[in-house]
């Protein structure tokens, strides 16, 4: 199943179950979906983000902050705003990177500014805010909990996990198919 939404200059697709990764950069990076085409494996024990053109993102434990917290449902989507930093960097993330059965299938720029990531970690982390919309049907279909990382593309690569608070928690752990209970 495919379908495509452009977004800020970038392009989305969708495929399959939901997993949601976001990608950090101090230097422009092409965002095409081949340059983003990629998946989710295990490496020596680790899982690891492998973009296509060759990019090796071991997830670690620090070095990012941010959530996804007022999710809801917008016409047949699901919408997930939230904000992210790559606060090892100070500096904003470049793009939200939605993964379906273990691919890369659709990314989304921050695209507005927070006050509370201005007053923490400074100018450089703006813009931090974004939201990306995923197909409803698509996620009950494949019963999956979005799951976002921040990635950093410099030369130290990484990813971390950002979590799911409030509302996007309740809607996509524990009520999916009754979002009106959660609130």
């Amino acid at each position: 199943m495919f379908g495509f939404f452009g977004v800020k200059g970038f392009c989305t697709r969708v495929m399959g179950m939901a997993l949601v990764f976001l990608l950090t950069a101090c230097e422009p990076v092409s965002l095409d979906p081949e340059a983003l085409g990629g998946h989710l494996e295990q490496r020596d024990g680790q899982p690891v983000i492998v973009l296509d053109r060759g990019d090796v993102f071991p997830i670690e434990d620090e070095g990012f902050s941010g959530y996804v917290g007022h999710a809801g449902f917008r016409g047949d989507d699901l919408v997930l705003p939230g904000w992210a930093v790559d606060t090892q960097r100070r500096s904003s993330v470049a793009a939200l990177v939605v993964i379906l059965d273990d691919e890369i299938v659709a990314s989304v720029a921050p695209d507005r500014d927070r006050d509370h990531v201005l007053e923490r970690w400074g100018e450089s982390a703006n813009p931090a805010g974004f939201s990306v919309s995923i197909p409803r049907a698509l996620v009950k279909e494949t019963g999956a909990v979005p799951r976002l990382y921040a990635l950093r593309m410099e030369d130290s690569k990484a990813a971390g996990q950002l979590r799911l608070t409030g509302r996007a928690r309740c809607i996509l752990e524990e009520h999916f198919d009754d979002p009106a209970r959660c609130d």
